[in-house]
């Protein structure tokens, strides 16, 4: 029996190593090269007119004049154009920064809004005081700005004093600039 087994384990082994031996295999290797990878780019302008664009800044010639506590005013400020790359939109928001004349003045009596021209400050940031455009949480103002020149918007800043507004606020010339950023949805 012991015989039998151990033929039967050399039959299997001599099998198992002719099969390794005889067994053809086949392989081939090829390159693909000269490969890119181009990204997009977020490119947003501005305008006063609609008309010449700049991709850093522009100064508004847009001046509110006559408040009066429980009063507001607009006009007509500036337009945002989503030049970058097909199919990136934007949601805008922005801060305001850089502001002078408001003195000892309390900012919060003063209240701006951004809102896309045609509609109303409620439907785009909100009225918000002046104190919370400057801080660290941008306002947004409008949901999505498409690519394409033809998508461009038109935008107004609104102000108003609120009626709490007292003297300090008489003969205010309050300048600010306002920041805007896109951001990708």
């Amino acid at each position: 029996m012991k015989r039998i087994i151990l033929a039967l384990m050399l039959s299997v082994t001599v099998a198992g190593v002719a099969f390794a031996n005889t067994r053809a295999v086949w392989t081939d290797a090829v390159t693909v090269g000269n490969n890119q990878i181009q990204t997009g780019t977020a490119d947003l302008q501005v305008s006063k007119d609609g008309s010449t664009w700049n991709t850093a800044t522009v100064d508004s010639s847009m001046v509110l004049t006559g408040l009066i506590p429980g009063s507001s005013t607009n006009g007509y400020s500036f337009s945002l154009w989503n030049a970058s790359t097909t199919g990136l939109n934007f949601n805008t928001s922005g801060r305001i920064s850089a502001v002078s004349g408001i003195g000892a003045a309390d900012p919060t009596k003063l209240e701006v809004a951004v809102y896309e021209n045609g509609a109303t400050p409620e439907t785009g940031s909100g009225w918000a005081t002046l104190a919370s455009w400057q801080g660290v949480t941008e306002k947004t103002f409008l949901s999505t700005l498409l690519p394409g020149i033809s998508n461009y918007k038109n935008y107004r800043i609104a102000a108003r004093l609120t009626s709490a507004a007292d003297n300090e606020w008489q003969g205010k010339t309050v300048i600010f600039t306002l920041a805007v950023t896109g951001t990708q949805p």
